[in-house]
């Protein structure tokens, strides 16, 4: 009892003891309503007012609380939309639908209740789909669930759902291109069912927002190791390209032993496990030599042909230049885009800041990271998240303008997950690319398409047009050729707004010359561009609100002119008595106020003013809409 006296405070208690307020009046009972609205107390706000309605019909205040019934009924339904919205992102359908049922059931007429009955249906929809893919993937078929998901994403792409199948999409791509027997590290169950799905989800998705940041002084801890890590998973590749391959599973152990970071264990394990099946498969050749011929009776000429030096020499020579043949046809075979994610997406960085956040990537050994001019804004403070988890503090080095949208920044450390720029000519009309980023913090997302275009002069910028989809979050990233070379930069610039699929890609001759500060003129010219056309678009502005002044003052001395008629009309049926003086209050009232009582005659003229000087409506409607509002009725 203490703890609810302290809460409502002394003039609570002051209130409760001098017994509850007098109610007796329209006016007493309207302001309570609008105390409690205040408090943001909407149902007894709304239950007084409904109050006022039935016991004081006539009076100028329940007009007034008619009006506030229908803005609180909106403020409702915009709670309960927000509460289904929510509900469906959690995966709680039934209780979305029950909200939006509840908007419907309170005021069917609205334009609410329009919208939740829209939503209802989607809703519907989408949980066919949703429900199909889950249960397809629960079945291990991962390739029908990513078509369906991909359905939901796009014929429904702002809907929570929406959302909800990207993240699973990205964990599927992700599972995909680990090594065989270790995509239980993401979908680890005994029996995976949708149920555990939507339970893996949620856990997924909780931990990305919930993430905590680590000490001062432990990140820096951990970013030496990193390092250090770095430094062993370098030397152990090495070794590994030239042969020794002992030395290099020592390393790689080291590695598994110390370093935190799964993804490097994880990397490390697999090269182990690469290296020890090699060498098993080299012993099992010499342990078992029959399976060759070469163990036949040593009085058979063929055998002793074969085992014979002359031959073997011979045998070895052949086998080295079909090697060599072979290893020349994968060199000039373009890998597969398995291959190129895999390479890939160790070089994608999620770019923070205060304001957002967005993809880049890194393109040198010495830790230089492109990203977009628009995901940097006039930041300063900017972190990057690496591959490997790790946060890490970034120089904005430069950022370029509203159209050259790209920046570079750098961090500290050496890098070889770096991604290589294309050639000149590498761009061709018709090319299958990739585009690889991080939409809504979810790493490693990637989308295909086609290019349309190679050269596009826009502004004096030459761009690349393709249809490749570009997701909010996910620009900044690498749009990639399956050799896994850099062609571009992917943009949030739609090419043309009505033709909303095709998107465009800042070339990677743009970024080169950008990056050795050869675009200084370019960028300077459109600077200057920008700012002629910030200044043209203030002076419009200036001219616009010169016009709607004049035609306000114009429009103000019509409704004051029609206002005079109005009253003195008033006041005749009061002298003959055809009303009485309630109503005659009541209709005086009523003029201080626009079509809606929420808002005055003085602003809904400006309003009207507004839309002629837009060239919504004419000048002569505006007088009309006034002279209609003044009417007796």
């Amino acid at each position: 009892m203490s703890q609810v006296s302290d809460k409502n405070g002394p003039e609570q208690r002051k209130t409760e003891k001098n017994g509850p307020p007098n109610l007796s009046t329209a006016e007493d009972m309207f302001a309570r309503a609008m105390e409690h609205h205040q408090r943001g107390e909407l149902f007894e706000a709304e239950s007084l007012c409904v109050q006022v309605v039935k016991q004081f019909p006539g009076s100028p205040k329940s007009e007034l609380a008619k009006t506030f019934i229908a803005g609180m009924q909106k403020e409702k339904a915009g709670i309960l939309w927000d509460t289904a919205w929510e509900a469906r992102s959690q995966c709680n359908v039934s209780q979305a639908v029950k909200l939006y049922q509840k908007i419907i059931d309170e005021n069917p007429d609205s334009s609410e209740a329009k919208s939740a009955r829209t939503e209802i249906q989607n809703v519907n929809e989408i949980q066919r789909s949703w429900n199909a893919a889950l249960e397809v993937q629960s079945q291990s078929d991962e390739i029908k669930a990513l078509q369906l998901y991909q359905q939901i994403v796009e014929l429904h792409p702002n809907s929570p759902e929406a959302e909800n199948a990207g993240l699973l999409m990205a964990i599927i791509h992700q599972n995909q291109l680990m090594p065989r027997g270790e995509v239980s590290q993401d979908f680890k169950f005994e029996k995976i069912t949708p149920e555990s799905l939507v339970s893996h989800l949620h856990a997924h998705k909780k931990a990305a927002s919930g993430a905590v940041r680590q000490h001062p002084e432990e990140g820096a801890k951990a970013e030496d190791l990193d390092k250090k890590i770095d430094i062993l998973w370098t030397q152990a590749k090495s070794l590994e390209k030239d042969g020794n391959s002992n030395e290099a599973v020592m390393l790689y152990q080291k590695i598994i032993d110390t370093s935190a970071n799964g993804h490097r264990v994880r990397d490390a394990r697999y090269r182990v496990e690469k290296i020890k099946e090699t060498a098993g498969n080299l012993m099992r050749s010499y342990e078992k030599p029959d399976q060759w011929g070469l163990a036949q009776d040593r009085g058979n000429p063929i055998a002793q042909m074969l085992r014979s030096k002359k031959f073997l020499a011979s045998l070895v020579a052949v086998i080295g230049v079909i090697a060599v043949v072979i290893l020349a046809y994968r060199a000039t075979r373009p890998p597969s885009w398995a291959d190129v994610m895999e390479n890939a997406k160790k070089s994608i960085v999620v770019v923070k800041t205060a304001t957002g956040a967005g993809t880049g990537f890194l393109i040198s050994q010495n830790g230089d990271i492109i990203t977009n001019a628009q995901v940097i804004g006039k930041e300063k403070a900017v972190e990057v998240r690496l591959y490997s988890g790790i946060l890490k503090k970034a120089e904005v080095v430069k950022v370029g303008t509203k159209l050259l949208d790209v920046a570079l920044l750098k961090i500290d450390g050496l890098y070889d997950t770096n991604l290589p720029l294309s050639g000149t000519d590498e761009c061709q009309e018709g090319m299958e690319i990739r585009v690889l980023g991080a939409p809504s913090g979810v790493e490693y997302f990637m989308t295909k398409g086609m290019i349309s275009h190679c050269s596009l002069d826009r502004d004096g910028v030459r761009y690349i047009q393709t249809d490749t989809a570009i997701s909010a979050g996910g620009s900044g990233g690498p749009c990639l050729n399956q050799r896994g070379k850099v062609i571009g930069l992917s943009t949030p610039i739609l090419l043309n707004n009505d033709v909303k699929s095709l998107n465009i890609i800042l070339p990677q001759t743009v970024i080169k010359d950008f990056m050795e500060g050869k675009l200084t003129a370019l960028e300077e010219s459109l600077i200057k561009k920008e700012e002629e056309k910030a200044k043209e678009q203030e002076e419009n502005k200036k001219q616009l609100y010169i016009s709607i002044e004049n035609i306000n003052a114009r429009l103000q001395l019509v409704a004051s002119s029609e206002r005079t008629a109005y009253l003195k009309k008033v006041s005749d049926l009061l002298n003959r008595r055809q009303i009485t003086s309630q109503q005659a209050d009541m209709m005086v009232e009523q003029i201080n106020y626009g079509p809606s009582w929420s808002v005055s005659m003085t602003q809904w003229v400006q309003s009207l003013a507004l839309k002629v000087a837009k060239g919504d409506i004419s000048d002569e409607s505006a007088v009309m809409l006034i002279k209609n509002q003044h009417k007796v009725q």
